[in-house]
């Protein structure tokens, strides 16, 4: 007999444990052709897939149907790769900083984190209403602006693929074009005022810097960026022509040198180098306020003038001294066909008086001429403007 364990009884099998297996299944369903396969750990989906199933069936039926990568990408993403395509495709960087700058402290607090597939008309009302609720509530304009980054990241999302819908954005009625314009005797003001600056010592937009910046405003209507972001090299003496490299629109442009912005601007080129900033600033909100208030005239958004009511003094005095659509929208930097010349060449009550008065005064010239033509032969109307009664 053998020691140890006793072989002519084996020991029983071990039984095996029973446990409840669900039965996994993956919905999935057709949407113009092509099939999506639902996967993933939710329990809705392994256990009871007939409800998540009827939940895209009935998407579909909507036109509603996202697949489950688009529903993966988040608000964030859009507007990420929103802003690498304005810095790399586009070339505008400080562009991009402004709609960066609206993400951040605006729409971030609401959207981030959020799906993209989840952002509806729903929740942008949501959003407007919020924002209208602030203590300091913003115009209806600065929150249309603030959702134009979202539309622009949304649509650039659809065309990578992205997203398969843009939800419907909708904007609030504007109504806040500004038509202030600087009148001739407060031109004249300000371009006194800038000769007897009493800036202080620590100063440095003054003298002559002042005096070119204000002279190139009014003669060009640039903005203020496009000002400040020049460079000595980009005014080219020999050929008489400031070059702007980029600007708002992304395209450059080239303008002629008179003899009087000439002397102003020479003074600023002459003896420097040539990648130096043609004017020592960027911020020149603070001349322009002193030099509002040594011109005797209000500075401000509100009640006063403010730099770019230059930009539409400009373009008025060009439309008042017959310059061609097409040479002023050149140097003010509009496209062809753009309707910006409409918006910025300001009518006032004195235009119209100008412009009746000039009819009636080619309407007594042609009166003339046909009572001439007819040998003496006169019509029913006076060939002359009537004069007022009394």
């Amino acid at each position: 007999m053998t020691k140890g364990r006793d072989i002519s009884h084996p020991p029983a099998a071990p039984r095996m444990k029973k446990t409840a297996r669900a039965r996994r299944s993956w919905p999935s369903a057709c949407s113009q052709g092509k099939r999506y396969r639902e996967r993933g750990s939710s329990t809705i989906n392994q256990i009871r897939p007939e409800k998540s199933l009827k939940r895209r069936l009935g998407g579909i039926v909507l036109g509603r149907f996202t697949p489950q990568r688009s529903r993966e990408i988040k608000v964030d993403d859009l507007v990420h790769d929103l802003l690498a395509w304005y810095r790399t495709i586009k070339l505008k960087a400080a562009f991009a900083n402004a709609q960066e700058s609206k993400w951040k402290h605006h729409l971030e607090l609401f959207f981030g984190g959020m799906p993209a597939d989840q952002v509806d008309t729903d929740r942008l009302r949501q959003y407007r209403a919020q924002r209208m609720a602030d203590a300091h509530p913003p115009s209806p304009t600065t929150v249309n602006r603030e959702l134009q980054v979202l539309r622009k990241a949304y649509r650039l999302g659809a065309v990578a693929r992205k997203v398969d819908f843009v939800p419907t954005f909708e904007m609030a009625t504007e109504d806040n074009a500004r038509k202030v314009f600087i009148t001739e005797f407060d031109k004249q003001e300000l371009r006194k005022a800038v000769a007897r600056d009493t800036a202080r010592k620590t100063a440095r937009m003054k003298g002559f810097y002042l005096k070119c910046f204000i002279e190139l405003l009014f003669a060009y209507g640039w903005r203020k960026s496009e000002l400040t972001g020049l460079k000595v090299k980009n005014v080219q003496l020999d050929r008489n022509v400031i070059r702007l490299e980029t600007s708002k629109s992304g395209e450059g442009r080239e303008v002629a040198l008179t003899a009087n912005l000439r002397v102003v601007i020479e003074p600023l080129v002459l003896d420097r180098n040539l990648d130096d900033p043609l004017f020592p600033v960027k911020d020149v909100r603070w001349a322009w306020r002193r030099l509002c208030r040594e011109a005797g005239v209000k500075a401000g958004w509100k009640e006063g003038y403010v730099i770019h009511d230059t930009r539409r003094t400009a373009a008025r005095t060009k439309r008042a001294a017959g310059v061609d659509e097409t040479v002023t929208a050149a140097i003010m930097g509009w496209k062809p066909g753009s309707k910006m010349f409409a918006r910025y060449g300001i009518v006032d009550i004195d235009d119209t008086r100008v412009a009746q008065e000039t009819q009636e005064r080619w309407e007594a010239e042609q009166r003339a001429k046909e009572a001439a033509s007819k040998g003496g032969q006169q019509s029913g109307f006076p060939s002359k403007p009537l004069s007022p009664i009394g």
